[in-house]
């Protein structure tokens, strides 16, 4: 985030005429940063400026709850009645900007752990069988369940068991 400060800075700089270098240098922000500032200045005046831009402002309430928020069908809506051809991405900006009827998609749920916590969870090893229920064992010799694997291997025959 970029504090309101550092933004009057960077815009004050630009208009006194000084290079986004030096901008940058001073101000010990990428020149990057600087860029953006700027670029996001000029945008937020472009829409109060362009007339057809004020006209397609006043429609899009409207048409928005008309169409049910179906920005295609807006556009369609734009084009047959009203004679004006825009395209999808410029449409979408402006109900974004103009109009506050879009509602921010609600999350889904909570989440009671950490990050990284959910891959660890599916990766622990199983718990422990355990041993010494003869209830719990399939096979039909309850002593075998309790054996290790290697002993239970061996022929009855041949271990003292």
């Amino acid at each position: 985030m970029i504090a309101p400060e550092l933004r009057q800075a960077i815009r004050l700089l630009k208009d006194q005429g000084h290079p986004l270098r030096v901008i940058s240098r001073t101000l010990n922000v990428s020149r990057n940063t600087v860029r953006r500032v700027l670029r996001e200045g000029e945008r937020a005046q472009a829409p109060r400026e362009d007339p057809r831009v004020q006209a397609l402002a006043a429609l899009l309430p409207a048409l928005y709850r008309d169409c049910k928020g179906n920005a295609v069908r807006i556009a369609e809506v734009l084009k047959d009645q009203h004679g004006t051809d825009i395209a999808y991405s410029t449409l979408t900006r402006l109900i974004r900007d103009l109009t506050d009827l879009r509602t921010p998609k609600k999350r889904s749920g909570t989440y009671a752990f950490a990050p990284g916590e959910e891959r660890r969870a599916r990766h622990l090893p199983a718990p422990p069988r355990s041993r010494g229920q003869a209830g719990d064992c399939p096979v039909r010799e309850p002593r075998a369940c309790l054996q290790p694997a290697a002993v239970r291997a061996v022929p009855p025959a041949l271990h003292p068991l």
